[in-house]
């Protein structure tokens, strides 16, 4: 019979494999990760039966929800984030080039501000085209834009890659918090099961979607599926996920259930 590959290691879960020693956290990050955990392990909290509230060992899991948000994926997520916010800080005087070379080149944009390509290419097709618009459509008269011309599309494009870091900012800011929640959430279960306060027998966590209009298809798949505390959902695409967030503004969570709590319907298509 052909024998079946254990499953791959989840992301928190340590690999077998040797790996190389990581660096420690720089002091912004932990601030960055002890921020975060507050408010996870608070809201963590509010999900667990407020008999055993009482009886966990928060120091415990606290310890373990930062080692795994130490790791590198988060600790990456970190860095993007700050990028985006330095991006913000600099743009006023970054974008001041009068001559608005830096505006034409997808690849100074991206780096200098920290956007992904796809914002620096719109960002150079909108100054080329506010250029384009200005110019004079007479081949022979000078192509030169007035100085005011300049001042006007400087602006215009300063103000763009602004509301760009903005989104950008806010949509990590928004990823970053939401993986601290399901960290420190998760961390709880599992601290609680390991002092006997939870049974696998009796307990179980349940994917929850917001279920209405906003919920994407991905999402939607994995909606009311019910797996042990210490596994991992599949959904009904066949996708494997341990935990929510799966994407950036994901709103998913988690919810602890027992086998009496009544199923969850499906929402309606």
């Amino acid at each position: 019979a052909r024998g079946i590959a254990p499953p791959a290691p989840r992301p928190w879960q340590p690999s077998k494999v040797k790996q190389k020693a990581r660096k420690k956290l720089t002091q912004g990050e932990e601030e960055f990760i002890n921020g975060a955990l507050d408010a996870g392990l608070e809201l963590g909290l509010e999900a667990l039966p407020a008999k055993i509230r009482g009886k966990v060992d928060v120091g415990a899991a606290r310890k373990l929800a930062k080692q795994r948000l130490s790791r590198g994926v988060y600790r990456q997520q970190i860095a993007e984030f700050d990028e985006a916010m330095r991006g913000l800080e600099v743009v006023v005087s970054a974008a001041g080039n009068p001559t608005l070379d830096i505006l034409r080149h997808p690849e100074q944009i991206a780096s200098m501000f920290g956007l992904n390509a796809k914002q620096a290419a719109a960002i150079v097709r909108e100054t080329q085209g506010l250029i384009d618009y200005h110019r004079n459509p007479n081949p022979k008269a000078p192509q030169k834009l007035s100085p005011k011309v300049i001042a006007g599309i400087r602006r215009a494009m300063r103000k763009r890659i602004q509301q760009a870091l903005e989104a950008r900012a806010e949509t990590l800011g928004q990823t970053l918090a939401r993986e601290a929640i399901s960290t420190a959430q998760q961390a709880l279960y599992e601290t609680a099961k390991k002092q006997g306060l939870l049974d696998d027998e009796k307990h179980f966590k349940e994917w929850v979607t917001r279920r209405d209009s906003g919920v994407c298809p991905r999402c939607d798949a994995f909606d009311h599926k019910r797996v042990p505390i210490d596994e991992g959902f599949t959904s009904d695409t066949g996708e494997d996920q341990f935990n929510p967030p799966i994407h950036p503004r994901c709103r998913c969570n988690t919810r602890l259930v027992t086998v009496r709590t009544p199923a969850r319907q499906r929402r309606a298509a």
